[in-house]
């Protein structure tokens, strides 16, 4: 997995040095690059698009795998600080109808994102490449 993982870094970093400012279509996926080491891997089919908010599916790298997350993006910043002090929002993804793996949220620069943490992380990472059905709540 790990060698899968860093070829496929390997590929989303070159394709974003040779690609910076056109959108790539990979498959169902969407690569966005702005710079050679500034990209962003989401899946094309949005959960959410509505008035200029989005809920999508992006996949990370967090050094050693590419992890799946939910991105909420254009939301109003006054709506993620609200949800940010109000306490936790409940996350999950299921892949191929298997085991509900929690996600933590938080605000960022660029939305509010779900993220796997360690166990779930791994478990998301190794998963992702041969799921066939990815479920999200």
């Amino acid at each position: 997995m790990r060698t899968t993982s860093a070829l496929l870094l390997g590929l989303l970093v070159w394709i974003g040095a040779v690609h910076a400012a056109t959108p790539q279509h990979i498959g169902s996926w969407v690569l966005n690059c702005s710079g050679p080491s500034n990209c962003r891997l989401r899946a094309e089919k949005r959960f959410v698009d509505k008035d200029g908010i989005t809920v999508e599916l992006d996949v990370l790298s967090d050094g050693t795998a590419l992890v799946p997350v939910l991105a909420l993006r254009g939301l109003p910043t006054q709506a993620v600080m609200m949800a940010s002090t109000m306490g936790t929002v409940e996350a999950w993804i299921q892949l191929d109808g298997g085991v509900r793996r929690a996600l933590a949220c938080a605000p960022n620069l660029d939305g509010y994102f779900c993220t796997p943490r360690v166990d779930a992380a791994r478990a998301l990472a190794a998963g992702l490449p041969m799921a066939r059905a990815m479920t999200a709540r």
